[in-house]
């Protein structure tokens, strides 16, 4: 499933015919989604293979900085913020490390919410990306 949701990822930030103006890309996010540095380095092994196994079918070359540099931090935020909320479910499971209890679980009421909406403020979500994380 996380691959086909770093798929959509791509097929959304590719190119389209209207070039969306930077500003899109560097504005404030309206709704607060955090990416903690952890996630990320979860994410580096996913990321690796996707980039190695993956681009190249969406004809992106893989060896090009500036085509995968293109992809890579909006793939870096979506993978990361996915494995923080694996880690938060796994904390609501067992709140053994001194997890909130009740803030994992308020979250639990819209988990992408915050995801979905940084997406869609940039431009970024699609009927794809919403079918693979739902």
């Amino acid at each position: 499933a996380r691959q086909g949701t770093i798929e959509a990822v791509v097929a959304s930030t590719s190119p389209s015919p209207q070039k969306r103006p930077r500003s899109a890309f560097i504005e404030p996010a309206k709704t607060e989604c955090e990416v903690s540095l952890e996630g990320i380095q979860l994410a580096e092994s996913s990321l690796e293979d996707f980039v190695q196994s993956y681009m190249p079918l969406h004809g992106i070359d893989p060896k090009n900085p500036q085509e995968t540099f293109k992809f890579l931090p909006t793939l870096t935020f979506v993978e990361g913020h996915l494995y923080d909320l694996d880690q938060a479910n796994e904390d609501a499971i067992n709140p053994s490390f001194g997890s909130k209890v009740g803030e994992v679980q308020e979250q639990w009421s819209d988990p992408c919410g915050p995801l979905r909406a940084t997406l869609k403020q940039r431009g970024l979500w699609s009927p794809r990306l919403d079918s693979e994380l739902f």
